[in-house]
């Protein structure tokens, strides 16, 4: 049986758009791999079967989304520069936070490091335009 706490794998069964579907005869989730080819979901993509609270980290050590996402007729990705896999829909991606088979944690995403840390001066700029409601008056604007 799938170890989903999170109800992700169900609400995605339900969307066509997803590669997940729901098999009723084993009662768990399975990964459309190929037309021809499903895999079994031991463990939910973005919860891996945790509480969210828990903060059990073990990497994933089995390798298998490296190997499915090596195989370009699999629906799931690995983008280097941000360090994910992703698990591609019809419409876009979601990023997997859990190897669907061991449960290991997937790596840590350099997602993060492509934004910059504003500096207190410009916190300060952006407080001045906003004022002390948030909201930006009609006659101001910002400059550059």
């Amino acid at each position: 049986m799938s170890q989903c706490s999170c109800d992700s794998l169900s609400r995605s069964a339900k969307d066509r758009r997803t590669p997940i579907i729901f098999n009723p005869q084993t009662n768990t989730y399975e990964l459309v791999i190929s037309k021809e080819r499903l895999a079994e979901i031991e463990y939910c993509i973005f919860c891996g079967g945790r509480s969210s609270c828990s903060l059990e980290k073990e990497t994933c050590q089995c390798g298998t989304l490296g190997e499915w996402a090596d195989d370009p007729n699999t629906p799931i990705t690995y983008d280097a520069q941000l360090n994910e896999f992703h698990l591609q829909e019809e419409d876009g991606y979601r990023m997997i936070w859990y190897c669907l088979v061991c449960g290991g944690a997937t790596p840590e995403s350099k997602r993060g490091e492509l934004f910059v840390e504003a500096s207190e001066e410009d916190i300060t700029k952006v407080q001045q335009i906003l004022g002390r409601n948030g909201a930006v008056s009609s006659n101001q604007g910002v400059q550059q």
